[in-house]
C-alpha cells in the first residue's frame, strides 16, 4: 500500500511549511425540469468547479510573504487563494490551513491583497499573530488565539462557466481566549491598524477559572495588476 500524494493547490509549501493534506471539494450546478405532477423529466448538469483546501504543519519557524488573490496552475486548471487561517493554543502545535476557488482556465492574477510577512513560531504555544494586540493583567494568560485572512472572489459567469474574476475586501480577523487566574482582569490594547470589533467578554463557568474572549479586525487594501 502506498500513501496518498497531496496536492499543494496554492504553492505555499516550503521547508518550514509542510503540506500534510489536501481536498478538491468539486461541485457542479444542476437544473431540473418538472412535469405537471412535479416529477423530474430532464436534468442538465453544468458549470463544474472546485474549492480546494490544504492543511499544513510547521517544521521550523515560518516567515513568509503571502498575498491573497495569487493564482496557481494545477494541471490544466487555475486556482485563486482567498483564505489563510492560523490557529494556536496552549500546549498544541500551530494549525495552518489555506483555501480558494477555481477560476477560468486562462485566468491570471487580477487584484491581489498583500498580507505582508506572515510569521508563526514552530513552538507549541499560544501566540499573538501580526502584532494584533498586547495583553496585560496579573495572572492573565492567553490560551487560544487564531487569525483568519480572507478576501472575496467575484466572478463573471455564463452558463456556469467563469469568464473573468477579481479579488477585493481583504481583511484579517483575530479571535483570542484569555484565562484569568488572579484578581486582575485582562486588558487588551489593539495594535497599529487593528480595531477591537468585539470587546472583551467574560465567562464564568462553574468550577473553573474566569475566561475572556475578544475579536480584532484589520483591513487590507487590494492592488490592481500592473
Amino acid at each position: 500500500m502506498s500513501l496518498a500524494v497531496q496536492t499543494d493547490y496554492f504553492g505555499l509549501a516550503d521547508s518550514a511549511l509542510v503540506l500534510v493534506s489536501s481536498t478538491e471539494n468539486r461541485s457542479a450546478q444542476n437544473v431540473e425540469a418538472l412535469d405537471q405532477r412535479g416529477d423530474i423529466i430532464s436534468r442538465d448538469v453544468f458549470g463544474e468547479s472546485f474549492a480546494p483546501s490544504c492543511e499544513y504543519k510547521l517544521a521550523a519557524d515560518l516567515s513568509k510573504a503571502i498575498s491573497l488573490g495569487t493564482v496557481t496552475t494545477v494541471g490544466t486548471e487555475k486556482v485563486v487563494l482567498n483564505k489563510l487561517s492560523i490557529k494556536t493554543s496552549a500546549g498544541a502545535e500551530p494549525q495552518i490551513s489555506a483555501s480558494g476557488e477555481s477560476i477560468q482556465d486562462a485566468g491570471t492574477a487580477t487584484s491581489t491583497v498583500a498580507l505582508g510577512t506572515v510569521a508563526v513560531s514552530v513552538r507549541h504555544k499560544c501566540q499573538i499573530p501580526n502584532s494584533a494586540f498586547t495583553l496585560s493583567g496579573t495572572g492573565c494568560a492567553l490560551n487560544e488565539c487564531s487569525i483568519d485572512f480572507e478576501a472575496t472572489i467575484s466572478k463573471a459567469t455564463k452558463a456556469g462557466e467563469v469568464l473573468a474574476h477579481d479579488v477585493h475586501g481583504g481583511k484579517a480577523t483575530v479571535t483570542a481566549t484569555i484565562i484569568q487566574s488572579g484578581a486582575t482582569k485582562p486588558t487588551i490594547t489593539a495594535g497599529t491598524d487593528w480595531d477591537i470589533t468585539s470587546p472583551l467578554t467574560e465567562s464564568d463557568p462553574d468550577s473553573n477559572v474566569a475566561s475572556w474572549s475578544v475579536t480584532l479586525t484589520k483591513s487590507f487594501a487590494g492592488t490592481d495588476p500592473v
